[in-house]
């Protein structure tokens, strides 16, 4: 098991974004000035590379999926970056987000997927600003960013 195999949280399945997720990516994606479904659609790592970069889809447990994830992993560095959380429109607002970030890293922490990793840097655009990943702090602004570091620890904490 490591961070590119699908897994089951309390709440979610995770797994990998493939082709057939293409359609469903356009709609998460629509309002999206960063990403296009291009970004999220591209060879699966196996997770024993130094650097890579997981993108996943989070379904809730009747198969429905929510929430689109990109996240770059870096082993040299010694950090993990989440570089895109989106909910998909028709369930924004609904404690996705928050719900999600929890799980994972709990599910990270007792299946012990993040010990290679110790930093946390985290970029968002001021509108996902107060949303952030818990345990780590809007440390400045950056072309337009908040950006949040913090430790793999510290979110540990704060879940």
């Amino acid at each position: 098991m490591n961070v590119t195999t699908p897994s089951s949280l309390t709440t979610y399945d995770c797994r990998t974004a493939v082709e057939s997720d293409r359609a469903w990516l356009e709609e998460v994606l629509a309002d999206n000035t960063i990403h296009i479904p291009d970004d999220a659609i591209f060879d699966a790592p196996d997770g024993t590379e130094d650097s890579f970069k997981n993108s996943r889809i989070i379904s809730t447990k009747d198969g429905t999926r929510v929430v689109w994830v990109l996240t770059a992993f870096s082993k040299g560095v010694k950090t993990v970056a989440p570089l895109a959380i989106v909910v998909h429109p028709d369930h924004r607002g609904q404690g996705h987000y928050s719900r999600y970030i929890k799980e994972v890293f709990q599910y990270g922490k007792d299946n012990s997927l993040l010990d290679d990793y110790t930093n946390i840097h985290d970029q968002a655009l001021p509108v996902a600003g107060n949303t952030g990943i818990p345990g780590t702090a809007a440390t400045r602004t950056d072309r337009g960013y908040v950006i949040r570091e913090g430790t793999v620890q510290d979110i540990y904490d704060s879940i």
